[in-house]
Parts: C-alpha cells; sequence; structure tokens
C-alpha cells in the first residue's frame, strides 16, 4: 500500500478520539493565532540587526500567557549580562530583544 494514497484510519482509542475532537473544536482560534504570530515582522536582516517587531510579540505572547494563568517575566537582559557563555555569541547585543519566561503554577 501506498501510504500517501491510504486514508487515515483516525484515532486509535477514546483518548486519541478526545484529542482530534478538542483539536477541531479549537481549529478556527488555533489557525487565527498562528496568523496573528506569522504577522509579526521578527525577520532579522544582515546579522541581528534591527530588532524589528520582536518587543511587539513578546508583549503579545506574554499577554496571551497571562490571561490562561501564567507567572510571567519579560525582560532584556543587561549588556555583558550573559558575556562568556558558550550559548550566547559575543558580539550578541539584545537591545530590543526582549526574553519571555512564563510559569504555568501546579
Amino acid at each position: 500500500m501506498d501510504p500517501a494514497t491510504t486514508p487515515d484510519p483516525g484515532p486509535d482509542t477514546a483518548a486519541e478520539q478526545r484529542v482530534f475532537d478538542a483539536v477541531a473544536a479549537g481549529r478556527d482560534e488555533l489557525v487565527g493565532l498562528a496568523a496573528t504570530l506569522i504577522g509579526f515582522d521578527t525577520v532579522t536582516r544582515e546579522g541581528r540587526g534591527q530588532a524589528r517587531q520582536e518587543r511587539e510579540l513578546q508583549e503579545y505572547l506574554a499577554g496571551q500567557l497571562r490571561e490562561a494563568g501564567a507567572e510571567i517575566d519579560l525582560w532584556e537582559p543587561a549588556p555583558g549580562s550573559v558575556a562568556g557563555s558558550r550559548q550566547v555569541p559575543a558580539d550578541l547585543d539584545w537591545a530590543g530583544y526582549p526574553q519571555l519566561l512564563a510559569r504555568i503554577p501546579g
């Protein structure tokens, strides 16, 4: 059988069916969220460059997460605060690039 032409048999268990149903029920909301997130211009050109809408995106996400009950920390790292880290390029400037941490209690 060719997997490309074989019909999807659907969920195997009741738990899988509940997931399928939940995704189907929230489809419009999920598509709307994806469209909103894609709409933020966060593309950098010529290296790191201008921050564009990075801050607006992070603030939007923080608001969405806060509404969902998350505790939010949104900050812009101070110059040199991560200096020497193997995970951060030495010439990285955090200006205009806030970082978002969300914690959902429980």
